[in-house]
């Protein structure tokens, strides 16, 4: 009996700790995402292997019809030269805001009261897993 508790007890910190290390990967990566896009440097982050496939950016326009647009890039790099091509004399800038938490699929990043003309606002960014494997499915703005 005392065997089985000690099992059950080894299993079920095991589990608890590979749930954490999945959770600081889930911030990490996040993050990794919200600073190379902040500083325009998303190409660095096809380096890290951190998609699979092609990158989905779905832009969320607050005056303007459509009210949702979506785009496929194979590459962040694709997608940094494309973010670039839209900027005209440094503007719109790119902000994000700080993370709050990732579950389902989605790690969302705080918006917490207005936003700004010409700022272009980073608020989600999805993933997946494949293999034990932890990569990025898609990237989401706000445009203000």
């Amino acid at each position: 009996m005392r065997n089985i508790f000690i099992l059950l007890l080894l299993v079920s910190t095991g589990f608890v700790a590979a749930r954490a290390q999945s959770r600081s990967q889930l911030r990490r990566m996040a993050n990794q995402v919200a600073t190379a896009y902040s500083l325009g440097e998303l190409r660095g982050l096809d380096t890290k292997h951190l998609r699979r496939g092609s990158v989905r950016l779905t832009i969320e326009n607050t005056n303007i019809d459509p009210e949702f647009e979506h785009y496929r890039f194979r590459s962040f790099s694709a997608l940094g030269r494309w973010i670039r091509k839209q900027e005209r004399d440094g503007f719109p800038l790119k902000v994000t805001w700080p993370l709050v938490g990732c579950r389902n699929g989605t790690c969302v990043f705080f918006r917490d009261g207005g936003i700004l003309h010409n700022q272009n606002y980073l608020t989600r960014v999805r993933y997946g897993y494949r293999n034990k494997r932890l990569y990025v499915r898609g990237i989401q703005l706000l445009v203000g």
